[in-house]
């Protein structure tokens, strides 16, 4: 068996519910952010990078004060260094 299936495999469950909380998190910072639509994300992400930033330090702040997300960060190998 390849490692990454492997990894995918053993690490399921962690994987699945990590996946949940990241995006629960994201929604509501794109949400606090006044991003509630496909255009929005366009014109207030996408197109305008420095926006970007209020929604990036909200995830960050939403997955620091997760104490599961960061037990799961930690079980999964997933480096802290872009929540510095």
């Amino acid at each position: 068996m390849h490692a990454n299936a492997e990894f995918r495999t053993t690490f399921k469950n962690e994987l699945g519910e990590y996946a949940r909380i990241l995006r629960q998190a994201y929604d509501e910072a794109k949400q606090e952010n006044g991003i509630t639509s496909h255009e929005d994300y366009i014109s207030k992400v996408l197109n305008t990078p420095n926006d970007n930033l209020a929604v990036r330090d909200s995830l960050k702040e939403k997955l620091l004060d997760n104490p599961r997300a960061l037990e799961l960060m930690d079980a999964l190998g997933i480096s802290r260094s872009f929540l510095a």
